[in-house]
């Protein structure tokens, strides 16, 4: 899997693919500002796999190294999601079923896994077949629904634990098994 199968957020913006960025309010202030991409379908084509991360993903050295050891096996999947005080962000977690909407141990499987849309790493093939969907805001599910049509097509969800980024915004914190913005 060489580099330039890679595909960040920040190199398709600056390709000018279609997106839009968007700034939350507080009632207060605005606050901050990401940027929701939609990734077409023909940049899918360009490379085997694609890594698509908001803008305040930081990868460490480990990312890519971490790819390459955990090996082709996956379809999509996630990786280590560190917060800058070291807790973990929704890196790997189950939404719905007994145990609601918490973090799971790295060693567990879980039929209600999601990967979050914050970083999703994926297969082309993966992305042709399930696309997120547009219908969705930013934190309205859109991980959530996008995961569970990956796994209704047949794909997996896997954790890859050699790789690690962090999602710099210290508003966020690990609490027991989930994760809170403080």
């Amino acid at each position: 899997m060489p580099p330039a199968a890679l595909t960040r957020l920040d190199q398709a913006r600056q390709d000018n693919h279609s997106g839009e960025l968007h700034w939350e309010y507080d009632g207060e202030e605005w606050i901050t500002a990401y940027w929701e991409l939609f990734l077409p379908a023909r940049l899918a084509a360009a490379g085997e796999v694609l890594v698509v991360a908001d803008d305040d993903m930081l990868f460490h050295e480990d990312f890519y190294r971490g790819l390459l050891e955990h090996g082709d096996g996956f379809d999509v999947m996630s990786c280590r999601i560190l917060n800058p005080d070291g807790s973990r962000f929704w890196d790997w977690a189950a939404h719905g079923g007994p145990r609601g909407h918490s973090l799971m141990n790295y060693g567990e499987v879980d039929p209600w896994v999601y990967v979050t849309g914050g970083l999703c790493i994926l297969r082309a093939e993966v992305f042709r077949k399930v696309q997120w969907d547009e219908t969705f805001g930013f934190y309205q599910g859109e991980d959530v629904d996008f995961s569970e049509r990956v796994k209704e097509a047949g794909f997996r969800i896997s954790f890859n634990p050699h790789s690690t980024v962090t999602h710099n915004d210290p508003r966020y914190t690990q609490v027991g098994r989930g994760v809170l913005r403080k």
